[in-house]
């Protein structure tokens, strides 16, 4: 297949088209190997099925070079593309963790400071990174 047709096609589809065409091959091959097994055939219908069969297999064998090809584009593709996912995932998973260790160094500081504005109160919930809102303390009633 040219290079320009192969632009326009993905490798997965290129693999199974080829794969296509190597069983129609194979099996062409096949019946041009029954009819010269028979025993009532010309010299010259004999000499054209041999060149059909070589020329049969010389595509196969074309073939089963391109489609190995194919395949090890494939595998390069797919390591690829897992490196890319990994890559990725790495990235979140860091960027994750460094806003939760800042949500939690914030959350950390203001329990400080309402703790040393309040004393020793108890706390009905501490802020969460994020969410804004009244707080109070145990025990003390709603306002209104």
């Amino acid at each position: 297949m040219t290079k320009k047709k192969r632009e326009n096609l993905g490798v997965a589809l290129e693999i199974d088209g080829l794969e296509e065409k190597l069983t129609q091959c194979r099996r062409d091959l096949e019946a041009v190997s029954c009819r010269l097994h028979r025993a009532e055939l010309s010299p010259e219908d004999r000499l054209s099925l041999e060149k059909e069969k070589n020329s049969l297999m010389r595509k196969a064998s074309n073939y089963e070079k391109e489609l190995k090809l194919l395949r090890q584009e494939n595998r390069k593709n797919m390591l690829l593309s897992v490196a890319i996912f990994i890559l990725l995932a790495l990235l979140y998973a860091h960027w994750t963790m460094r806003n939760a260790a800042c949500a939690v160094r914030t959350t950390q500081g203001l329990e400080v400071v309402v703790q040393r504005s309040l004393g020793s109160a108890e706390f009905s919930h501490l802020p969460v990174a994020g969410r804004r809102g009244p707080w109070r303390v145990r025990g003390q009633r709603e306002p209104g």
